[in-house]
């Protein structure tokens, strides 16, 4: 008898935590897959600028069940899996200096099991990075521009008299750098004008993704989003020179540029023009600068996203779109119809949110699509 109570205990355990589907996070509004693989990576955060108590980082399935979680020890603004499917997140700054939105201190790599790796702190992170490999990480660091070249170049000041640019950086697996490019060394390149940004940071560039081959010299190189002169660069690596840019009107205030395999560009547009929104996901062919696919919800007035968003072409074709502040994500095929479609949880666990802004939720920065191999 008691070995029957040990196994039928044995085998309720299995069936609680085998059979039983995974805790759903937020609602699935459609959906014409069922299971091809693929799991959706984003670090929620609350859309209040002064509220950052969110701490998790959640992969989904298909479904919109938790696969995954780590709760990590500090508040995440951008995340991304490696090769080996360690997780790499960057932090909120904990004291923030600057006044940008996207200030963070420090770009941390955890286990899959939430252990902490690797550390990496000292410079002042903006938005974005790129993991090239184990011993290289590129990233988008913010620097103060001299008092002369800000005059200048006709910018604005934070409430402390400064402004700022953009540095990329290769760090080493010891947080050495290796490799660096200032955007105010090749100004003259994008023809850039004095006065034409209205802000006290020249660039607030939020995406960087390293290319192997690129597609005009086939040599490594940089694809750089940056937001507030509204174009989107190639830099090669070797000579650090722009050898491609979106021409001037073609994107604003855009996100998360990403080469396709075609050789084309893939950007979020956000056409955040005054009062106007008219957001749209763009493919760019670099050859004529023209375009050979969008969507822009159909002229649906609820893809309207002012700030933050992302693109990601999928491998069936598909396109992954994040609308950002929205905490929306939803796929759409080549033919414009929607082939999933995610919406976050509004209910947020601050109690600042839940009795000051309750209606706000959470923000999604950036999702991708992962096909896992090792787990």
């Amino acid at each position: 008898m008691v070995v029957l109570i040990a196994f039928a205990i044995l085998v309720g355990i299995y069936f609680l935590i085998a059979v039983l589907p995974a805790k759903a996070y937020g609602e699935l509004l459609f959906t014409t897959h069922q299971d091809d693989g693929l799991y959706f990576l984003f670090a929620p955060h609350p859309r209040n600028g002064h509220v950052l108590d969110e701490k998790k980082v959640f992969l989904l399935d298909r479904q919109a069940k938790i696969y995954h979680e780590w709760n990590l020890p500090r508040i995440t603004f951008s995340v991304a899996l490696d090769a080996q499917e360690n997780l790499w997140a960057l932090h909120f700054a904990s004291n923030p200096t600057t006044e940008i939105r996207g200030e963070l201190d420090e770009l941390a790599e955890y286990s899959w099991d939430n252990r902490p790796l690797r550390s990496l702190k000292g410079f002042t992170f903006s938005h974005d990075f790129e993991v090239i490999d184990e011993n290289s990480i590129a990233a988008i660091t913010l620097e103060k521009i001299d008092e002369k070249l800000r005059q200048r170049l006709k910018l604005n000041t934070n409430s402390k008299g400064f402004a700022y640019s953009d540095r990329l950086i290769i760090l080493d697996g010891n947080g050495n750098v290796s490799w660096s490019w200032r955007l105010t060394d090749h100004l003259d390149e994008l023809n850039f004008k004095p006065g034409s940004v209205d802000d006290f940071e020249l660039s607030h560039s939020n995406s960087i993704r390293y290319l192997k081959e690129n597609p005009i010299t086939s040599t490594p190189a940089f694809l750089l989003s940056i937001r507030n002169m509204s174009r989107v660069i190639l830099i090669e690596i070797e000579t650090k020179k722009v050898i491609w840019a979106s021409p001037e009107g073609l994107v604003k205030y855009q996100h998360d540029a990403s080469l396709l395999k075609n050789g084309n560009i893939l950007v979020f547009d956000n056409g955040f023009r005054g009062d106007e929104v008219l957001s749209r996901v763009i493919e760019i062919d670099i050859r004529t600068n023209s375009l050979s696919w969008s969507y822009n919800g159909g002229g649906n007035w609820r893809f309207m996203v002012p700030v933050m968003g992302s693109a990601q072409r999928l491998d069936n074709g598909n396109t992954l779109i994040t609308t950002g502040s929205l905490g929306q994500i939803f796929e759409v095929a080549p033919d414009q119809k929607i082939a999933w479609n995610y919406l976050l949880p509004i209910k947020s666990e601050s109690k600042l949110i839940q009795t000051e802004n309750f209606w706000q939720g959470h923000a999604i920065y950036r999702a991708r699509a992962y096909n896992l191999g090792i787990h």
